[in-house]
């Protein structure tokens, strides 16, 4: 259980890296601090708690893996989800069909946290998705402790 914590945190805090540090700019914040991977874990809990402000984002029920090509309604809840982290950025987020702009979506997640960028919403993929935001936001802060 500890390694799993361990394995899901130090996803959370290279994403929060990748997602913050092209965030922050080059001069002090208004603490003083220029450590940028600092600021840029600053600027991801910015990010989730403005995404918690409006309400969080959507579970995705839990089923068989989606892949490319598949039509199934959990594909507007990812597709919703992923829009609310700036990954999926396709204009229709009502189609139900799994086409190539989610797919790219999908791995521009995985490749964010840490997983195999294969495009397809498997188990893991699932639960990372499903990670609720303040959730993401305890882990962000406590790797901001470290």
């Amino acid at each position: 259980m500890y390694q799993a914590f361990l394995q899901n945190s130090a996803r959370i805090l290279f994403m929060s890296l990748w997602l913050g540090c092209g965030l922050y700019s080059a001069n002090a914040a208004e603490d003083g601090s220029k450590n940028r991977f600092y600021r840029g874990l600053n600027n991801s809990i910015d990010f989730y708690q403005k995404i918690k402000a409006n309400g969080g984002w959507p579970q995705i029920t839990p089923g068989p893996t989606l892949k490319p090509g598949m039509n199934d309604p959990r594909v507007v809840t990812l597709r919703k989800r992923l829009s609310i982290t700036r990954d999926y950025q396709g204009g229709d987020i009502s189609s139900a069909s799994y086409d190539e702009v989610l797919k790219q979506a999908v791995i521009a997640y995985q490749s964010r946290n840490g997983r195999e960028p294969d495009g397809i919403l498997g188990k893991e993929t699932l639960k990372d998705l499903n990670t609720s935001v303040d959730e993401r936001i305890k882990l962000i802060m406590i790797n901001q402790e470290r």
